[in-house]
């Protein structure tokens, strides 16, 4: 029997599954196709190592052929080594682990895939701002690695101070920068909307930013946080209205 023959049944008699299409049965002699086992066998049997043919070019390095070497020692010593089994011990083979990460919510959140968590009309009040998520004490929503995205709506804007002609602004206010004195947040712009993280129960995380900073998808890099919105306005009981964002957030555990 040659060697190709003997390699056979050996994987017959071990039981050991050939990879699809390379079941040498259909084929003879030294023209048979290469093959070799799939590297899994039942617990407690051994696994053959090497089962691929080939041959020596004239300049001694190796490349792979349709045929079997006749008479070479190369050849013989490899249809050897061929034949040696390896007992392993039954080790079951460790599992694909599904690896949360970034990358991953942030490519669905490019692709404008479903949000793990969304609100399509958050409303941030011109007389009192709110809360993501909402509530008067809001649990830490955000966790570090997750990506979110923090879309304003044009639409909707709040009209400051009670006079019936007293101006609107859309969620940038008048697009000028408040003084040093006399507003909540200096530097940032005058009757807009702010955000700020924060972390229950640590407090404050990061600088005061313009709620409309956030409208392409980010990485939240940092502690637990939940978000909080106010109005740039030294006097903000007396507006009427809401500015709306669409919110989306994308965990970094579920991608």
């Amino acid at each position: 029997m040659n060697v190709t023959g003997r390699l056979y049944g050996l994987v017959r008699t071990y039981g050991l599954p050939l990879l699809p299409g390379t079941d040498p049965a259909g084929s003879s002699g030294h023209d048979r196709p290469r093959w070799r086992t799939s590297g899994h066998a039942p617990a407690g049997r051994p696994v053959l190592v090497v089962l691929e043919r080939f041959a020596m070019s004239p300049s001694g390095s190796s490349r792979h052929t349709g045929t079997r070497p006749r008479g070479s020692r190369v050849g013989r010593a490899l249809a050897s080594a061929a034949l040696a089994l390896v007992p392993l011990a039954a080790v079951p083979a460790a599992p694909q682990v599904a690896h949360a990460d970034t990358a991953g919510a942030l490519a669905a959140c490019r692709r404008s895939a479903s949000a793990d968590f969304s609100i399509g009309d958050f409303r941030v009040y011109g007389n009192g701002g709110g809360g993501i998520p909402q509530g008067s004490n809001p649990p830490n929503l955000l966790q570090d690695g997750d990506v979110f995205l923090l879309l304003p709506s044009s639409y909707y804007k709040v009209k400051f101070d009670s006079w019936p002609w007293g101006p609107s602004y859309p969620p940038d206010g008048n697009g000028v920068p408040a003084p040093s004195t006399g507003w909540p947040y200096p530097g940032s712009l005058e009757y807009s909307a702010i955000l700020r993280f924060n972390n229950d129960p640590g407090g404050w995380v990061g600088p005061i930013h313009q709620a409309t900073a956030f409208g392409g998808c980010t990485i939240w890099s940092g502690p637990p946080v939940r978000l909080l919105f106010g109005v740039n306005d030294p006097n903000p009981g007396d507006n009427n209205g809401y500015w709306s964002f669409g919110f989306y957030l994308y965990r970094a555990s579920t991608h």
